[in-house]
């Protein structure tokens, strides 16, 4: 493997080029400089092979001095690699070929050889399969890896998969040298206070404290794997605005050297325009990372199944999936139990018979973990089933396929698949005998 580095010879990309050596001698990994020829800009009846020839000869000395330079001497030899065309793909195809583990990047470039200009950057990372490092001034690549100081990383957590890849890599940065780190999430109200179901007054100017209970739950786990690396603090706040806006901010806030985002697997046309990391890279004013989701099946997540929600209407085939839910749970763990009260029975004297009746379905059972139970009341029994769950912290729904509701619950296509399309927890769907 190696580190790739995209040149320009402008000021922001010698300095990437800096870091990327530092790293690279760090890493004992080599380092490989590439530079794209560009010849767009110049109208085809004035380039001639006279002046192709001259401009890659300048562009070749150029590349020799520098690598001689990044690479000591001959302690650590940089390698260079020059290529006629769009820089965009000539980097993309060089780091894949050289199965890069990092594509660095300075974050401005020369507008004459039109390298970094406007969004190239993050254009490189929307297709990267690597992670890519955007280096501005300022990163403390000296310092950190002399081991001066620790290196200040905010990771923003988005509660995906994508993230998931972010806080492993950030993770790795402390076996080189010290780390501390902050882990952000910024939740957006209306979408937190629905998803959990909160039925209270809206905060804008500060985070519901169900809301953060969630979320720092969620995170421990994220947080217990940077701990390993090195002093870990988590923020839970909440934005109405920008979310790479107030992820910025939150970094600048924090003095952060290095701001580290997931990018998702999405496909499809304005994916990378709408997407949260390209808006982080166009606009913090620390260097960034961008790291890829990791897709194949040789990086599976480790998952453990602690915690089920069940949820029942006291039919045959609802109080099957509580038993499939009771069985699973592993000693030690917890399970609960919900069942939504129908529109016309929303008495407290229902209720209350409906938690009896849950209670009863506990006590018949010869469970290994801990049970408790929770009655809800509302007109949408997917949505309050699924914000039972995400309060719970289940990891797993377990549902039948069908209740006794009539015949637009009999079907796939009610509740159970209710839960399927709107919850982004994974759900169990037990069949009838």
């Amino acid at each position: 493997m190696s580190i790739v580095c995209g040149i320009d010879f402008s000021p922001a990309s010698t300095h990437a080029a800096e870091v990327a050596a530092r790293l690279a001698r760090q890493h004992e990994e080599p380092l490989v400089l590439v530079h794209a020829l560009s010849v767009a800009s110049i109208p085809p009846m004035f380039m001639t092979e006279t002046i192709l020839n001259e401009m890659r000869g300048s562009a070749e000395v150029a590349m020799g001095d520098l690598s001689v330079r990044l690479g000591d001497g001959q302690k650590h030899p940089v390698s260079s690699i020059l290529g006629i065309g769009p820089a965009e793909e000539i980097l993309l195809a060089e780091a894949e070929k050289q199965g890069a583990s990092l594509l660095v990047l300075g974050s401005v470039g020369q507008r004459g050889l039109k390298w970094l200009l406007g969004s190239t950057a993050d254009h490189v990372a929307s297709r990267a399969k690597m992670p890519v490092l955007i280096v501005r001034p300022g990163f403390p690549a000296k310092e950190w890896l002399g081991r001066e100081r620790p290196l200040h990383v905010t990771v923003a957590s988005e509660l995906a998969p994508s993230s998931e890849a972010a806080v492993e890599w950030a993770a790795h940065l402390a076996e080189h040298a010290p780390c501390e780190y902050i882990v952000a999430h910024l939740s957006w109200p209306p979408e937190a206070y629905d998803k959990l179901s909160i039925d209270a007054p809206m905060h804008l100017d500060r985070t519901h404290p169900l809301v953060e209970e969630v979320i720092r739950r969620e995170l421990r786990g994220t947080a217990a794997r940077l701990e390993k690396a090195g002093r870990t603090e988590t923020v839970v706040e909440s934005n109405m605005g920008s979310t790479a806006a107030a992820i910025t901010q939150v970094a600048e806030r924090e003095h952060a050297d290095l701001l580290v985002v997931g990018r998702g697997c999405e496909e499809g046309r304005g994916w990378w325009d709408r997407s949260v990391s390209r808006d982080v890279i166009r606009n913090a004013s620390m260097s960034v990372v961008c790291v890829p989701e990791i897709a194949d099946a040789a990086h599976l997540p480790q998952l453990r199944v602690r915690k089920i929600a069940a949820a029942t209407d006291f039919s045959r085939l609802g109080n099957r999936a509580v038993a499939y839910a009771l069985a699973m749970v592993p000693a030690g763990g917890e399970v609960l139990l919900v069942h939504v009260v129908e529109d016309g029975e929303r008495t407290e004297e229902a209720r209350q018979r409906r938690h009896e009746q849950l209670d009863r379905l506990v006590q018949t059972t010869d469970s290994k973990g801990k049970v408790v139970v929770e009655v809800v009341t509302g007109e949408d029994p997917a949505h309050l089933i699924a914000a039972a769950a995400e309060r719970f912290g289940a990891d797993v729904i377990c549902v039948g396929s069908r209740g006794r509701s009539g015949l637009a619950r009999a079907i796939l296509g009610s509740v159970s698949q209710g839960l399927i399309v709107r919850n982004g927890r994974p759900v169990l769907i037990v069949p009838g005998e």
